[in-house]
């Protein structure tokens, strides 16, 4: 794990979403859960099953978005909920500075696309998106979803992938997260900064712990 350092040059930042770019949550699906009264206890028994490896990753996903057709929640119902929501201070400009310095960006998360909609330009910010998705019908109902193939500990593939296709070293790529779902993430980029963080094992593996809640913070170290 490297040190941090103002002089190395980096070329990929690569983001978390929930907490570390939208405020005031650290998970999506449970925030939508919450909002439109889904059985959470049958959402927590599903969590439980996927740490004890009784359900896969696509499985689990499976599960919760199966819980929110049943709440009848739709997209217009996913996006009013979101207007509750809101960036954390500093991102847009932290984001618009980085591409400013030529620098490409990426999400790599276990949200769901629809809360990429609070970046009104997420499209030309970032170069590469890895996040799971949802289908709607004509009249908004969830017709199917897309899992992510870099959730939870998957996070470091997704990394790689992203350094892969871009031709860049790890050692000039930087993970920006706040949760135990980012620590492997973390452990393999060349700086790797804990933001307004909710994981002492998080903070235990990065280069640079963060606790004042703006985004520009982090552009003193990269």
């Amino acid at each position: 794990m490297a040190s941090a350092s103002k002089e190395k040059r980096f070329r990929l930042v690569c983001f978390d979403l929930d907490g570390t770019i939208i405020d005031n949550i650290t998970n999506f699906w449970k925030f939508i859960c919450e909002e439109h009264g889904c059985d959470m206890a049958r959402k927590q028994k599903a969590r439980d099953s996927y740490f004890n490896n009784l359900i896969t990753y696509d499985e689990w996903v499976e599960h919760d978005v199966n819980l929110w057709k049943e709440a009848g929640v739709t997209r217009r119902k996913m996006m009013e909920s979101t207007k509750k929501l809101s960036l954390v201070p500093g991102a847009v400009e932290a984001l618009k500075e980085l591409k400013k310095r030529g620098i490409k960006l990426g999400i790599i998360s276990d949200s769901m696309d629809i809360a990429l909609e609070l970046i009104s330009n997420h499209a030309e910010l970032f170069d590469e998106i890895f996040i799971n998705r949802l289908l709607f019908d004509k009249e908004g109902k969830i017709s199917g979803w897309k899992p992510t193939k870099y959730g939870m500990e998957k996070k470091a593939d997704g990394l790689k992938r992203m350094a892969e296709k871009e031709g860049f070293d790890l050692k000039e790529c930087v993970f920006v997260g706040d949760g135990v779902n980012d620590v492997h993430a973390a452990e393999i980029a060349g700086l790797s900064i804990s933001f307004n963080s909710s994981s002492k094992e998080l903070d235990k593996v990065c280069d640079v712990v963060i606790r004042k809640k703006d985004l520009r913070e982090i552009l003193n170290y990269i």
